[in-house]
């Protein structure tokens, strides 16, 4: 699954100038999650703000902070991992 065509364009094809055409580039990449995992969490925190605000009087919006603070723990845990996977 591709989110966008410049992620397809800059990770799975190349392209034939002289021809002008796009074939598949069959190399497969690392994918450094570490440009993930900033943006997740600011995503959470501020779904964390937004349900303050506009949901704070349903109950359980309770159980959905903790779902949120436990997939951000997860994240960190999961961005210390690679980091110590890096650096060996």
């Amino acid at each position: 699954m591709h989110g966008t065509w410049v992620d397809l364009v800059m990770n799975h094809l190349e392209y034939d100038a002289q021809n002008d055409v796009f074939t598949a580039d069959p190399d497969f990449g690392s994918v450094d999650a570490r440009l993930l995992g900033p943006i997740a969490v600011f995503v959470l925190d501020a779904t964390k703000v937004y349900l303050e605000r506009f949901f704070s009087h349903v109950p359980e919006h309770k159980l959905l902070f903790a779902r949120i603070d436990d997939l951000s723990g997860r994240i960190s845990q999961t961005d210390a991992a690679h980091e110590n996977l890096m650096n060996q």
